[in-house]
């Protein structure tokens, strides 16, 4: 994927850093700012496990409110249990989903 990652200070701010290229092959950057180095070195690992584990495109379009929920549910459903998933599905469908 052609990723590398590193931190950046800029005006007195730290930053984490991650260039990637995009599914057209353009090059991109995803910036976020850090308290420290450390912070910063460990933000830009966590968004290159998050590009690794979800592709570049995740990063590319805004998600719809649906779609973000659906993501969210198809992920909680690996850490709860099954009546907990259920349960936030109907929560979401009742209350949310019609908004």
């Amino acid at each position: 994927m052609g990723q590398t990652k590193n931190y950046v200070e800029r005006d007195g701010k730290i930053y984490a850093r991650i260039t990637y290229r995009d599914s057209s092959g353009k090059r991109r950057q995803i910036w976020r700012s850090a308290e420290s180095k450390t912070d910063a070195k460990e933000k830009a690992f966590k968004l290159e496990q998050d590009l690794d584990k979800f592709g570049s495109e995740s990063f590319e379009h805004e998600l719809t409110v649906a779609e973000y929920l659906d993501r969210w549910l198809e992920t909680a459903k690996q850490t709860v249990s099954e009546r907990t998933h259920n349960d936030y599905k109907n929560l979401l469908k009742l209350y949310v989903r019609p908004m």
